[in-house]
């Protein structure tokens, strides 16, 4: 029986892949509106629809290889759950920012 996937195992997935996204700048830490201050994941980029399909399909490829025993209908299920929960974007005049308030940055 596998091991189940812990939320903030995928979070840690999602920051360690999501230098390695194309059409994206580093990962930053980013305070959308509405959040008060407060800071969470955000990327930079010129196609936010794009940068987040990538960035989906690389959180659950790292975690099938990092959980090689677990079903990847269930890794797919809790990525989804994760950044899916509440994903916005800001324009910043040339680019976008994809951010997800529910996801704190941590620096790689």
């Amino acid at each position: 029986m596998s091991k189940p996937i812990s939320r903030e195992e995928v979070i840690t997935a999602i920051n360690v892949v999501a230098a390695d996204v194309d059409l994206a700048e580093q990962p930053r830490s980013y305070s959308g509106r509405g959040m008060y201050g407060r800071n969470c994941l955000g990327i930079t980029t010129n196609n936010p629809t794009k940068c987040g399909i990538q960035l989906t399909l690389k959180v659950v490829s790292y975690l099938a290889d990092f959980f090689e025993d677990t079903d990847i209908m269930e890794i797919i299920d809790i990525v989804e759950d994760t950044l899916t929960s509440r994903v916005c974007t800001d324009s910043m005049g040339m680019s976008s920012i994809l951010y997800f308030p529910e996801i704190d940055y941590i620096q790689q």
